[in-house]
């Protein structure tokens, strides 16, 4: 399920919950993120073979994969600008 935001995301903070998350290995804790949308992942309804492995500064759902397939996922761009630790993400997404 997804909501609308009240204004668009930007330019943000990501924490990573879950370093042992491969697409984040080699990537500090919190750092700068490209954001630009509108919609979020709810949080309150959202599926137990999932886990939430980032989160923006204002608790908004950035990142998540599945407990026991090869499947991840972001809400920010790593191909951005924005994203000073994108290459490595990509990298890491590609090569694990």
């Amino acid at each position: 399920m997804t909501w609308k935001l009240c204004a668009t995301e930007f330019k943000k903070n990501v924490y990573v919950k879950d370093l042992a998350d491969r697409i984040f290995s080699g990537i500090p804790p919190v750092f700068r993120a490209g954001l630009y949308h509108s919609w979020a992942v709810a949080s309150k309804s959202f599926p137990s073979e999932l886990r939430i492995s980032a989160c923006s500064s204002n608790n908004i759902i950035m990142a998540f994969s599945h407990m026991s397939l090869d499947i991840c996922r972001v809400q920010f761009h790593p191909e951005s600008y924005m994203t000073p630790f994108g290459e490595q993400i990509l990298y890491n997404w590609l090569n694990k």
